[in-house]
């Protein structure tokens, strides 16, 4: 009979939790690692073995997800002192599910293989909710047969998971996505703003336009959550302003211009600064309701 592999888990917060749950469920034993004690607290409860820092991690687990904020999180953990990279262990498996700029991707995956370990990129979509249900969509990045050594480990966490190539192409996708997202968005905002100064309802507009070519899941998502004004953070508007941020200087340095994403960025920004980063995406509504004057419900 096989053994399963051990899993560790860096990151163990709103969307490192649930996933911690499923491999858990899964059968897997799982050793976490969380700066925040009452996170790591959290998956301790939940059955996982609490480490005591990233070398503790790395010593005990044969294949590593990491679910973290921001790439300075990423930095930290992977490319720090006493990080993942400085404890890598031959054949040992690193995976990072956050979003990413590429180049960085590429440069762990390379301090990786000089361990003689192997690094995947392999951003997720779904949100918590899609953690908590483990359907959430993995896009990968590296080696193929890595990628079909862990696919089993993918699987418990994802319901869509997808090889997309080599370092970096699972980051590439996610950005993709997170664009669509971002622009899509913010068009349903400003679309929704249009329809009220005409005098439609928000209501007939999610009616109507969720049948027509115009529709989407952000608008079908966005309306009713505008109309309810229920701004609550499920996805920030500054998490999406940070990963607009980071194709925009992918952009730059490759010099694409992206006229439409640069206006969708410059609204979050906006948003962010008016003090509602916190809050839903959705909450880009706000800054644009101040603007004309009029307030969608």
């Amino acid at each position: 009979m096989s053994t399963l592999p051990v899993i560790g888990f860096v990151g163990t917060g709103k969307m490192g939790l649930p996933m911690t749950r499923n491999l858990l469920a899964a059968g897997y034993t799982v050793v976490a690692f969380n700066r925040s004690p009452e996170s790591l607290a959290e998956a301790a409860s939940a059955g996982a073995t609490a480490a005591t820092s990233l070398a503790d991690v790395a010593a005990q687990a044969d294949i590593i997800l990491s679910s973290l904020t921001n790439q300075q999180s990423v930095r930290d953990v992977y490319l720090g002192n006493g990080g993942l990279i400085d404890n890598a262990r031959p054949g040992q498996v690193l995976i990072d599910t956050s979003t990413n700029d590429i180049a960085l991707m590429r440069e762990i995956a390379e301090l990786a293989v000089a361990k003689s370990a192997s690094f995947l990129d392999s951003p997720v979509s779904g949100g918590v909710p899609g953690a908590v249900a483990a359907s959430l969509t993995v896009m990968v990045g590296g080696d193929e047969s890595v990628y079909n050594q862990v696919l089993p480990v993918l699987q418990v966490i994802g319901g869509n998971v997808h090889h997309l190539g080599p370092s970096g192409a699972g980051t590439a996708m996610k950005l993709v996505n997170q664009l669509l997202c971002g622009v899509n968005m913010a068009a349903v905002a400003e679309g929704l703003l249009f329809g009220a100064s005409a005098g439609a309802s928000p209501q007939k507009i999610l009616e109507v336009i969720s049948t027509s070519f115009g529709g989407s899941r952000m608008l079908d998502r966005g309306i009713p959550l505008i109309i309810e004004r229920d701004f609550k953070p499920a996805t920030p508007v500054d998490l999406i302003r940070k990963d607009l941020g980071i194709v925009m200087d992918a952009a730059r340095d490759s010099g694409l211009p992206l006229g439409v994403t640069s206006a969708a960025f410059d609204l979050y920004d906006r948003t962010s600064n008016d003090g509602f980063g916190p809050n839903d995406m959705t909450a880009i509504v706000i800054p644009l309701e101040d603007g004309a004057g009029i307030k969608i419900s």
